[in-house]
């Protein structure tokens, strides 16, 4: 019993690799029984289905696709493969069904739009946007104020629409097979379908209906005073004082270390300069009164540890420093709460008696238990159950 792969499946073996390769250091694989056939990245950040030209008859895992492909190995023998499927990542049926939301809009995306998004290099990611019932390509440079319009963009008009949406994704993951696809929005995914071939991504962010006017609520992003008056006088923000907490830009890098600094040896020694720059792009890292926060959002629901489940949209701190003792650390972490407004996790070793005590204090609770370094740091799983 073996199984012949046609050129049609290689094309699309190959494209699987050019796609995957920029999230995952080795592709894994495996031809499932039957025609249908998938694969996920290892952050489960994108999801590619397909058919095969001929439904196959066994499982056939492959450890390596892109050294599989390299061998031109079209011919599929079970009795000659020794590749364990156990030791694989692969999708789960719950893993696909996750991808597979509701519905929210289909549109044209054209090959002219792929090479557009290919030709466009100066520009970091797309917006996909529908708004007063019409549907917008917009390219722009997001790094932390996604909603933010700089003027530095270039618009593409796509018809009408009868929802309002926003979907950022970055440019370069639209790594697609050059074709005309059907562009289906769903909640919190963007599936690009072509016949029996689709593309799953997760975007960068994304708003549905009512939610959208979180566009304009980033006052506390802005700072400068005169731009904030030209953003009242165009009604892009509230003419109120935000309960927000600042968010840190690069230029507070050096302040955001030399905060760290005091902590880094016996706490934080994995937190590294290009972690730091990398959070503060994505917006995800807070400065107020010299205190830092850096957090996100979970994408997925996820197990955090034994019976503790974070759904998507709840919030993970991963950590706060302060540089003075006088309460401003408890001030920026409740302002924090009430601005993620959404359940916050929080991992801390199980010796660090003082943090406990802070997070005690804050309305935290320990849900868990969880470890680090192969069992040998035990630590703790707290919860501020904001709903």
């Amino acid at each position: 019993m073996k199984h012949t792969l046609a050129d049609k499946d290689i094309t699309i073996l190959e494209h699987i690799v050019f796609v995957a390769e920029k999230s995952a250091k080795t592709v894994q694989f495996c031809f499932k029984k039957g025609k249908q056939q998938s694969y996920i990245t290892p952050k489960k950040e994108l999801l590619i289905t397909f058919d095969l030209t001929s439904p196959i008859k066994f499982d056939y895992p492959v450890a390596d696709l892109k050294t599989f492909l390299a061998e031109a190995l079209t011919l599929l023998d079970p009795h000659n493969n020794a590749c364990d499927i156990n030791s694989l990542v692969l999708p789960s049926r719950q893993d696909i069904e996750d991808f597979q939301t509701k519905k929210i809009q289909e549109i044209d995306f054209k090959h002219d739009d792929l090479k557009t998004n290919q030709r466009l290099k100066k520009f970091k990611h797309l917006n996909i946007m529908g708004e007063n019932n019409r549907c917008i390509y917009r390219y722009q440079n997001h790094e932390r104020s996604w909603w933010f319009d700089d003027g530095i963009k270039e618009t593409f008009p796509r018809g009408r629409c009868s929802r309002k949406f926003r979907y950022v994704i970055n440019r370069e993951k639209l790594r697609l097979l050059p074709n005309d696809y059907k562009l289906i929005l769903r909640k919190d995914v963007m599936q690009f379908q072509l016949q029996h071939l689709n593309y799953y991504f997760i975007p960068e962010v994304s708003w549905l209906s009512h939610s959208v006017k979180d566009w304009t609520d980033a006052s506390s992003m802005v700072t400068d005073k005169h731009l904030i008056a030209q953003y009242i006088k165009k009604g892009f923000l509230n003419d109120t004082p935000s309960l927000g907490c600042n968010h840190a830009n690069l230029q507070d890098l050096e302040i955001i270390k030399d905060i760290f600094k005091p902590y880094k040896k016996d706490y934080f020694p994995h937190v590294r300069n290009d972690y730091l720059t990398r959070m503060i792009k994505s917006g995800n890292v807070i400065l107020d009164k010299d205190v830092v926060i850096t957090y996100n959002h979970y994408k997925r629901k996820q197990k955090i540890t034994e019976g503790v489940i974070a759904e998507k949209g709840d919030c993970v701190l991963h950590q706060i420093v302060s540089k003075n003792h006088d309460g401003s650390a408890t001030d920026v972490l409740q302002r924090f709460f009430k601005q993620v407004n959404v359940r916050v996790f929080l991992t801390v070793r199980s010796s660090n008696a003082t943090a406990k005590k802070f997070y005690k204090r804050n309305g935290m609770k320990i849900v868990g238990q969880t470890s680090w370094a192969n069992s040998t740091i035990a630590g703790d799983v707290y919860l501020k159950d904001n709903s």
